[in-house]
């Protein structure tokens, strides 16, 4: 379902403003369910917490790093990942639950740009077609891995070669 063609803006100006007014709309929808259901927001800010407290102070004394490191610098990034990806797991969840619901699809009948419907990539289960990320599963099999090791190996191989100096 695509919007009207004389609804869309033509100009690219009006066309970011078209997206950002939309994309605000459905975080102003993603916040007025967070106030409804503050349980989600404690979850999501204690369990950070609660991993801090028990890595870095519990189980943080019995680690030594080697070069003379900090443990705390080791753990923060490793919870910073982990937190994240926990996120994601939050976030396919509400996305399946608006697909399901139909709420994606209502947003897609609207005069609305489609940056602002949290469809990225498609998605698998309600569109026909299916989406790109199951059309190429092995290639993102192979370039997800590969992106987090160019990105994270230099990195990590910088910082331990400041400790060993």
């Amino acid at each position: 379902m695509t919007p009207a063609t004389g609804v869309i803006p033509q100009t690219p100006a009006a066309r970011l403003k078209w997206a950002l007014r939309d994309g605000w709309t459905v975080a102003h929808r993603d916040l007025s369910h967070w106030a409804h259901q503050p349980g989600q927001i404690v979850a999501g800010l204690i369990f950070p917490i609660v991993f801090i407290i028990l890595f870095g102070y519990v189980f943080g004394s019995g680690m030594i790093v080697p070069g003379d490191g900090d443990y705390i610098d080791f753990l923060m990034a490793g919870l910073f990942a982990q937190t994240m990806a926990f996120g994601i797991g939050e976030t396919m969840v509400a996305v399946n639950t608006d697909a399901e619901k139909g709420i994606t699809d209502r947003f897609r009948s609207l005069p609305m740009a489609q940056s602002a419907t949290r469809d990225l990539f498609g998605n698998a289960g309600a569109s026909p077609g299916g989406s790109w990320i199951a059309e190429n599963a092995m290639m993102m099999a192979i370039v997800w891995p590969l992106l987090i090791v160019v990105v994270t190996l230099p990195l990590a191989v910088r910082r331990y070669q400041s400790l060993s100096r």
